[in-house]
């Protein structure tokens, strides 16, 4: 039968169980009991005073859980149980955290709310614990999509980002943040941006920043393209791009199986291959 542990039971927000296997173990110190409940037997022991514990349970956002260890002994200390409340947009705990732990140290905290997108946990950051950040925040919110916390990051805060913002947003295929990146912003971005974007087969933002942005690609990009098969890509830099690739694209082609990509490099291509790449294709029978 499956082994339920407090760790389990306080991430799962079983509030009515913790306070019966507490009550239990107060009338018997120091014992390790295995209780069965229907279906379920629950190993019970001391391990529930783990700070790891009200971290985690903070993280699943069960604040009577997370009330109910302050209460017997598991405080909230260090930033470690808010910030994981702030990553999966637990407010409420976020904000019980903040009026109840004594570490009053927030800087980052709003790095990782931006990140993972909690809008209104990067305002309640900013309002009302004047919660430092990063570069990080606006470049984690672009690589992740969050458009809307870019908007209010470049709106409310100074810090701005560095071009791993438009880098990021391209390699995920965030084409509306590149935009608004490109029109709102001045960082920019670097080759990584279209050689990024050619390795996660996004045409579309290939060929935005093709005539948008003068950054261009290296030889990366097909190379990029191929190992992944993304042969419309690997057309597309043929026929409009000049960096071409290197032995790599085959080498990389053939390694995983790509084999409409390898005939036509063969066929339009002169960098040729290498031996590595026969060598990695027939061990893998891929030809």
């Amino acid at each position: 039968m499956p082994r339920v542990s407090w760790l389990e039971l306080a991430e799962d927000g079983a509030l009515g169980y913790l306070m019966l296997l507490h009550s239990y173990l107060i009338r018997r110190p120091g014992r390790s009991v295995v209780w069965s409940f229907s279906c379920c037997e629950v190993a019970a022991c001391r391990a529930w005073r783990d700070v790891d514990t009200l971290i985690n349970t903070a993280g699943s956002g069960h604040l009577d859980v997370v009330k109910w260890l302050d209460k017997h002994g598991v405080h909230p200390t260090g930033t470690a149980a808010i910030a994981c409340a702030a990553r999966s947009g637990h407010l409420d705990v976020v904000k019980w955290l903040h009026k109840h732990q004594t570490d009053r140290c927030f800087d980052l905290l709003l790095d990782d709310a931006a990140t993972s997108g909690r809008l209104d946990i990067v305002q309640y950051l900013h309002e009302e614990l004047k919660a430092n950040s990063t570069t990080s925040a606006m470049d984690g919110a672009a690589r992740e999509g969050h458009l809307e916390v870019v908007n209010w990051l470049h709106k409310h805060r100074n810090v701005g980002c560095t071009t791993s913002a438009m880098d990021w947003a391209a390699r995920n295929g965030h084409l509306h943040v590149v935009e608004w990146l490109h029109a709102n912003r001045t960082e920019g971005c670097t080759t990584w941006a279209m050689d990024w974007a050619a390795l996660g087969g996004h045409l579309d933002i290939v060929k935005w920043l093709h005539e948008n942005r003068s950054e261009g690609c290296l030889d990366n990009a097909m190379d990029n393209a191929a190992k992944n098969g993304h042969l419309h890509i690997i057309k597309w830099l043929h026929a409009n791009r000049t960096e071409g690739c290197t032995v790599n694209a085959m080498s990389e082609a053939a390694a995983n199986g790509h084999l409409g990509v390898i005939r036509w490099l063969l066929s339009n291509r002169r960098e040729g291959s290498t031996s590595v790449a026969l060598w990695w294709a027939l061990m893998r029978n891929h030809l």
